[in-house]
């Protein structure tokens, strides 16, 4: 017999674990771990992936309606019927297998997990249910338009073709309880017990009529009638436990969702405050650019004394050839001077009356008084290029002081202007991390535990090394 069921993503977490019998404890009575390792998988080399990852993967290529319950999972629940002989179930189960991958796409296939440690040998065979989406063209996944009323009509009958061809022998897929279409697991088990009743209660029948065997026929009715009920008895408490287990996954989904609802409302606020701190560092910025206008007529002003300063360096190496030019003809002129000796020499007559200098020649007269001249006037042209030198010097060390007043307002302003551009890039950064776990939340609606910690510890992390990084934070002085 083969029956359906289909699945959301909240589902399908614990239905592949019960698959590859990875959950620690698997809540099936009838499961034998002691056979557990007997257990084979069909689709391992199709499709190596881990269930999960197969399934967001798949679900990525194509289009899925952003929906908690949207079924993205599919399972038959094939099991093998009498007439298969134990050395036969390798090739059913096989057949069984190439058959539905066929039928639903290989590459839809999640895995196809065969149970021997079960009281009955069965296969698992997942798939994600992808149709063709023929308004909008591509591809979709709708479990509705997959798995339809003709689907579950059809499905048993041309199964049982296939594996009977397989195996070259007819094999009864079809019973009394799968005539009636596609039943969930506990459903399944209460229409075979069922029959099993109505088959208990005709040999209970039959008794009555024949008198001759009324006492051993009535002891095996009630035996059947026992043990039909007895499996009732079990699918019932099976399908309690079943709502009990809806019921506690329902909690735990509900508290994960408050949990989510209340980090998002954190992050709304976290995302507040930092929008309050971006505008307060904006408005920071406009203050330095403010500043900086301030401080670009000063730098204006700086170019032009640099030009200035160019030019009086100019005009001091000027002085300072004139001046060498002045002490060397003033060596020159000193050397032309009469000395004592020299003047002794000279034979001159004085007349008492006018005090005249004679045996003196009118040339040489005007000699000594342009020598004399001359010297007077060098002397005063080096004490004027003294003095220019240095007044020129007090004025470079003037332009010099302003020169490094103003370098060290450009690197505070640099400086400032650093901090303010590390902050707003944390700052952006943290919220970009916000607002796209915010948008994963939307999106992908309820997640694990484990997820919703991990994406609170992402978002402290982020704010951890922006604190850091504001502490931290020594820029370098920054070369315009």
């Amino acid at each position: 017999m083969a029956h359906l069921e289909k699945y959301s993503k909240a589902a399908v977490g614990h239905l592949i674990a019960h698959y590859d019998r990875q959950a620690g404890n698997i809540g099936n009575e009838s499961v034998d771990r002691t056979r557990s390792h007997l257990n084979y998988n069909l689709a391992a080399e199709l499709q190596p992936m881990k269930q999960g990852d197969f399934i967001k993967q798949r679900c990525s290529e194509v289009k899925v309606q952003k929906r908690k319950d949207v079924n993205v999972m599919c399972t038959w629940v094939v099991t093998a019927p009498k007439d298969v002989s134990e050395n036969e179930q390798a090739v059913f189960f096989k057949a069984a297998f190439d058959f539905m991958a066929d039928r639903y796409g290989r590459e839809n296939v999640i895995s196809a997990y065969v149970h021997l440690d079960e009281t009955t040998p069965h296969i698992h065979f997942a798939f994600v249910p992808v149709v063709e989406d023929k308004k909008k063209g591509g591809f979709k996944v709708s479990a509705k338009e997959r798995i339809d009323r003709k689907e579950l009509r059809s499905f048993h009958q041309e199964l049982e073709q296939a594996v009977s061809a397989v195996l070259g022998h007819p094999v009864g897929i079809l019973n009394e309880a799968t005539k009636q279409g596609n039943m969930t697991i506990a459903e399944l088990k209460q229409a075979t017990a069922l029959v099993a009743v109505q088959e208990a209660e005709k040999m209970k029948s039959r008794a009555d009529r024949k008198k001759e065997r009324a006492e051993q026929e009535e002891r095996l009715a009630e035996i059947s009638i026992a043990a039909a009920h007895e499996r009732v008895h079990k699918a019932m408490i099976e399908t309690g436990e079943a709502i009990k287990e809806s019921i506690k996954t329902k909690t735990v989904v509900e508290t994960q969702t408050r949990q989510y609802q209340q980090q998002a409302f954190d992050l709304e606020a976290q995302n507040k405050a930092l929008q309050e701190q971006v505008a307060l560092l904006q408005e920071q910025v406009q203050n330095l650019e403010a500043e900086r206008d301030e401080l670009m007529p000063r730098v204006q002003e700086m170019t032009e004394l640099a030009e200035q300063y160019q030019s009086l360096s100019e005009q001091i190496k000027t002085i300072q050839k004139a001046k060498n030019a002045a002490e060397s003809r003033l060596s020159e002129l000193q050397g032309q001077v009469l000395t004592a000796e020299e003047a002794e020499k000279i034979s001159c007559k004085k007349v008492p009356m006018l005090g005249t200098v004679y045996d003196i020649t009118y040339k040489e007269i005007l000699d000594l008084k342009a020598t004399a001249t001359a010297v007077r006037d060098v002397r005063a042209r080096g004490v004027y290029l003294d003095d220019r030198e240095k007044s020129l010097n007090e004025r470079e060390r003037t332009i010099d002081q302003k020169e490094d007043e103003v370098n060290h307002r450009l690197a505070l302003l640099f400086r400032q202007a650093d901090d303010v551009e590390r902050n707003l890039i944390a700052l952006v950064r943290t919220e970009q991390i916000a607002r796209r776990i915010k948008k994963e939340a939307e999106s992908e609606g309820l997640e694990s535990r484990e997820k919703i910690q991990e994406n609170i510890s992402k978002i402290r992390q982020s704010v951890e090394e922006t604190k850091q990084q504001q502490i931290q934070s020594h820029p370098q002085k920054r070369h315009r």
